[in-house]
């Protein structure tokens, strides 16, 4: 490839088992109103054992047939960072996008991510909100939505590749108990944000927006869900001084306050239209609540214990020279 051929952007989605969501995702990237030789697609499965690579190797002849690229690559199951690092290996653009494979990119979305590089170029990234389909949301639903300028989750935010590189990409040792059977790793996205930050800043574009359309999910996986919140700690050991800026002052109060005590007064709040709509979900929104709440206090001196022991082997991460 010849220096007028570089891609400046390349689109990394990791993907799991999940055929029928990604279409939907690599549909609205076809649509995008950005030239489609200056962009790639790269679907990094995390060792699916649906239809993607069909699926992929469809919207690869897709894209060619209209003078773009998208690469599959397959990978043994490791999980979404993992993922998310073999897509940044396979990736030929100096500017790498990430997205989920459950998530749509608006059509403008591509465009405001190369607008903003080009404007702030002392910007390392840049995030942009994501949405959701609030009619569609149920307390039994999963979603992200972000509008936060502080905030940058994986599935709408872009890096400068050299600085991934320069970081050691995304990091695949979060503790996360079983994480292979949830699938539903957290806080690998605010790990990135600050390695990246300890270089520079990263940037907001309101006019970069993915949507996160609503999916149906079940009430043992809400709760048993609720064991990956030792990435709390983690993130709090390997980066102690941004976390007290960003997140909050220790773990604990990140447990026992916000996700036991004040996140199901608010879901409550949130959703008490279903009292009168639909009682039955509304009731089984509050035993919901309940036993995630228990399972909180229950679990923390477990996570507190693995917590102190951690910390007498390792330290906060570190830039390497």
């Amino acid at each position: 490839m010849s220096p007028e051929q570089v891609l400046r952007i390349s689109v990394v989605i990791p993907t799991y088992n999940s055929e029928s969501l990604l279409e939907s995702c690599l549909d609205g990237l076809l649509e995008q109103d950005f030239d489609l030789g200056r962009f790639e697609v790269v679907v990094s499965d995390d060792g699916s054992t649906d239809g993607t690579s069909d699926l992929a190797s469809d919207f690869a002849r897709r894209f060619e047939s209209r003078g773009g690229t998208l690469t599959y690559t397959r990978n043994e199951r490791g999980g979404a960072s993992a993922a998310r690092n073999a897509g940044i290996r396979a990736a030929c653009g100096e500017i790498i996008a990430f997205t989920d494979s459950d998530c749509v990119p608006k059509r403008g979305w591509l465009k405001a991510i190369d607008r903003h590089l080009k404007e702030y170029p002392e910007h390392l990234g840049v995030g942009g909100p994501t949405t959701s389909e609030p009619e569609k949301i149920t307390p039994f639903t999963h979603q992200v939505e972000n509008d936060f300028e502080y905030g940058f989750p994986t599935c709408n935010v872009a890096y400068r590749r050299d600085v991934l590189i320069r970081v050691g990409m995304f990091e695949e040792s979060f503790p996360y108990p079983g994480c292979r059977f949830l699938g539903t790793p957290d806080n690998e996205d605010w790990d990135i944000t600050f390695k990246v930050k300890t270089l520079g800043e990263i940037g907001f574009s309101r006019d970069a927006v993915v949507t996160h359309p609503p999916r149906p999910t079940t009430m043992r996986k809400l709760i048993t869900r609720t064991r990956n919140l030792e990435s709390e700690f983690y993130l709090y050991e390997r980066h102690p001084s941004l976390y007290r800026e960003s997140v909050h002052k220790h773990p604990l109060r990140v447990l026992l306050y916000h996700r036991a005590i004040v996140q199901p007064v608010l879901k409550t709040f949130r959703f008490r239209k279903f009292a009168i709509s639909d009682p039955l979900v509304f009731i089984k929104l509050l035993v919901l609540l309940k036993l995630q709440s228990a399972y909180i206090f229950l679990l923390t001196p477990y996570l507190l214990i693995r917590h102190l022991r951690r910390r007498k082997t390792s330290g906060p991460w570190r830039l390497e020279d």
